[in-house]
């Protein structure tokens, strides 16, 4: 069982975010209306970047957000990631909240054998306590 942690505000706790070119997924924990914790995964998509060539300016980008629906436990929150439309193994961890280090690490670890190419290196320099 994961220890919940201590709220970012009073409905909503990031718990992982990971990027990749175009775009990023992070995976909160959020206070439904009844007062339950629920797991959802929120899509972070930039389409139609364009740069200038000269000064590397963006030109009119499009951000799409899309998010799933609510879950009740950690199984069904892998289960959203792992049902992505992106490898969420084979992306960049930006942040990971030290109460799902544990049990992520075992995720990890448990899809080594589908994505053989995991840079674990990546994953555990976001771990402080490994």
């Amino acid at each position: 069982m994961i220890q919940n942690p201590e709220p970012n505000n009073a409905n909503h706790i990031l718990l992982l975010e990971i990027s990749a070119e175009g775009g990023s997924l992070r995976l909160v924990l959020e206070r439904t209306e009844l007062g339950i914790f629920s797991y959802r995964a929120i899509e972070n998509s930039f389409e139609n970047l364009m740069f200038d060539d000269e000064d590397f300016h963006i030109h009119k980008p499009d951000i799409y957000q899309i998010t799933s629906p609510l879950v009740i436990d950690w199984n069904g929150a892998l289960n959203i990631l792992d049902n992505h439309r992106w490898p969420w193994p084979m992306l960049f961890p930006v942040f990971i909240h030290p109460c799902i280090q544990t049990h992520l690490l075992s995720a990890l670890k448990d899809r080594y054998s589908q994505y053989p190419d995991i840079s674990f290196n990546d994953w555990e320099n976001d771990f402080p306590n490994s």
